[in-house]
């Protein structure tokens, strides 16, 4: 089963601009069943979006389940003790700080319980983690002003999903579970999901700000970096486990989008 952890920091300990909410960090986790929070003090917030599976927050006494479609929040101050209990526990979350992060976080009606709150933006989480790796005042200003939407929208609870949001859904639930197999293709996804390749491909894009092509090679390339730094597979392996039949096209591929080739990325 792939499990993985990505995630993106701020380039800055601390806010350089002067926004009420700064946007900290933020990631994509896939657990196994076997992980431990360490049960760390932390003083930022911290909010969880479940996508797949279900895991466990330890509020002092208080225990609260976190499914899909629900999100749960961590305050400054609290000791962060959480463990999946289904294989895998997939989830989105974002970390935030600056003077008023609890204040504008307890005023979306957000706090240490699960709640309803509907599909996980992963647009959102996209275009947040993009700002973080912008090292720029305006950046980190944009990346602020997307972390008032996330909120938003976990406390606008679920909204009914039209016929593009379950095209667009069912095309990343395929690529995600899928995206190894070196036969999919967005034609053939388009065919599947029973839509135009190129309506699928505007509705796709409009949600999510790339187009289904790049989120496939996005993902397939986010899977491989994972396996070149946490296993000891050869290149060539990475490279068919993650949908390329050709490992130098692979290598090529990578350094076009990463900067690095395999084995420099797995040692750098």
């Amino acid at each position: 089963m792939d499990f993985f952890r990505n995630l993106v920091f701020r380039a800055s300990k601390n806010p350089t601009v002067a926004v009420p909410v700064g946007a900290r960090s933020a990631g994509h986790y896939s657990l196994p069943l076997d992980h431990r929070e360490k049960g760390l003090r932390k003083d930022f917030v911290q909010l969880f979006w479940g996508i797949v599976g279900r895991g466990e927050f330890l509020h002092r006494s208080n225990r609260h389940e976190l499914g899909p479609s629900e999100v749960f929040v961590y305050l400054p101050g609290d000791e962060h003790r959480l463990k999946p209990l289904t294989e895998p526990w997939d989830y989105r979350w974002l970390t935030l700080d600056g003077p008023l992060n609890t204040a504008i976080t307890e005023s979306f009606g957000l706090s240490r319980r699960a709640r309803r709150a509907g599909p996980c933006p992963e647009d959102l989480f996209m275009q947040m983690e993009g700002h973080l790796r912008d090292v720029t005042p305006a950046g980190e200003r944009r990346a602020s002003a997307v972390a008032f939407q996330i909120l938003a929208a976990a406390c606008a609870g679920p909204r009914r999903p039209t016929s593009e949001d379950r095209a667009t859904d069912a095309l990343i639930e395929r690529i995600e579970r899928d995206y190894a197999d070196p036969e999919l293709t967005v034609e053939a996804l388009a065919r599947e999901i029973g839509i135009h390749r190129s309506s699928l491909a505007r509705l796709f894009k409009s949600r999510m700000g790339v187009s289904p092509q790049q989120y496939l090679l996005s993902t397939r390339m986010q899977k491989a970096m994972a396996l070149l730094r946490e296993t000891d597979l050869r290149v060539s392996e990475v490279a068919y486990a993650t949908g390329y039949t050709d490992p130098n096209y692979f290598s090529r591929a990578m350094r076009k989008l990463v900067g690095l080739a395999p084995l420099e990325f797995r040692h750098h």
